[in-house]
């Protein structure tokens, strides 16, 4: 995984522990793709401008070889998704992205570049549409997919001629996966939700009775037969792309949920996300649908600068939010689940209140005369009376709220 500093983070699986230093000599805010048999680990390298894809040892993390980029890629901004990739027999590895003329600016131009991995030989081309949002290599790595927001393509990678090209009637935007067969993809759709569209173009959205908003990863299982998706809420849904009925939904993160991946045989769903967690959750077989995070969260309370702890408690679920009162004699603390909670943090910490009226709660602080304002996942902004509990005021913000800020004079909220 990737940390919040950009460098590649590594786990044991078995045991959940960090087994290697941080490795920073690569992009590590983008995902690393690995070779079929794990021996070999593809990043981009790092750099200003990034020199280009880089083969890993995956045991050593020694650099083995460099795929360098094409020059037009190195004298470009860019756009904020670049999909590569690596074929199964190792052979052939694939980049694409968009050229863009200011910064954060639309998208222009987009190119497709290829390598053979053993002579180092480049071939690029444009795709002929722009804002890149997904790409996979099929099979044998002698087919390749690749996802803009109005079409999707399919080519051959030995001579990069487009063998066949799709054009939804709706544009797709923000992030997208293609199936391992290459017949279908997952996408983010420009006009809002997400959608499934299958080799002739037709899109079936996706079916929920609760809007998580956009997706910010997409990853379809080893047999296809699933997509897992992430969210701004902190879930991570599975989905059946057949029908676009949403399957299940994993709880337990407590903040924007950003990665996610199936081990190989699709028994098991990875989840990353802002709150600095990685959770598994099992998929079919013994552990079945059903099994979710149900960890309890803790609270500690040091004293500065020695460190000492001077109380611990219990949260009840995973936490979103901690906040202390103007004079430092109450702690409201915001969970994934349930209402916000006002403690007395004395050395033995006392659950004073809960302030209900507002779930999902994400962010807590308090006012000048002391009163507290929360926001949520759900787009709202609410405000209690920290004496009474009473909600005063509840507002509307139209779209999910990861974070507040309050005035010295309290007279405003950010």
């Amino acid at each position: 995984v990737s940390d919040n500093s950009g460098a590649l983070r590594f786990f044991d699986t078995r045991t959940g522990r960090e087994n290697r230093p941080p490795f920073t000599d690569a992009m590590g805010y983008v995902p690393p793709v690995y070779s079929k048999d794990g021996a070999l680990t593809l990043t981009i390298a790092a750099g200003d401008p990034p020199p280009g894809l880089q083969f890993l040892d995956s045991r050593t993390l020694r650099r083995i070889r460099l795929l360098r980029f094409d020059p037009r890629w190195q004298r470009s901004l860019l756009g904020a998704v670049t999909p590569f990739g690596l074929s199964p027999d190792g052979r052939t590895a694939f980049f694409t992205y968009d050229v863009t003329k200011v910064q954060d600016g639309p998208e222009f131009a987009a190119y497709l570049d290829v390598w053979d991995v053993l002579t180092g030989r480049l071939s690029t081309r444009p795709l002929g549409s722009n804002d890149v949002i997904g790409g996979r290599l099929l099979g044998d790595g002698s087919r390749l997919v690749t996802v803009t927001s109005t079409e999707v393509a399919t080519w051959n990678t030995r001579t990069l001629r487009k063998l066949r090209s799709v054009h939804p009637h709706v544009r797709l935007g923000g992030y997208a996966d293609v199936s391992p067969d290459g017949r279908t993809v997952a996408a983010d759709l420009r006009a809002g939700g997400m959608g499934f569209v299958d080799a002739e173009g037709r899109v079936t959205r996706a079916r929920t009775s609760k809007d998580h908003g956009p997706a910010f990863a997409f990853r379809f299982s080893p047999d296809g037969r699933l997509v897992a998706t992430t969210h701004e809420d902190g879930t991570l849904n599975l989905w059946d792309p057949a029908t676009g009925r949403l399957a299940e939904t994993f709880l337990g993160h407590a903040g924007r949920a950003i990665g996610v991946d199936f081990s190989a045989d699709g028994s098991a769903l990875y989840g990353a996300s802002l709150d600095g967690a990685i959770f598994e959750w099992g998929v079919g077989g013994d552990r079945g649908f059903g099994q979710r995070f149900t960890g309890r969260a803790q609270v500690a309370i040091y004293v500065l600068p020695t460190l000492q702890r001077r109380a611990l408690f219990s949260a009840g679920s995973p936490l979103t939010g901690l906040a202390w009162s103007p004079d430092r004699s109450v702690l409201a603390v915001a969970t994934l689940a349930g209402p916000v909670q006002l403690w007395r943090t004395t050395r033995r910490p006392r659950l004073l209140r809960k302030l209900v009226g507002l779930p999902d709660a994400q962010a807590v602080a308090f006012l000048p005369d002391g009163d507290l304002g929360a926001t949520s996942a759900t787009g709202e902004l609410a405000l209690w009376r920290a004496d009474s509990g009473v909600l005063a005021r509840k507002l509307a913000l139209g779209s999910p709220a990861r974070s507040i800020a309050v005035s010295p004079d309290g007279r405003r909220i950010a």
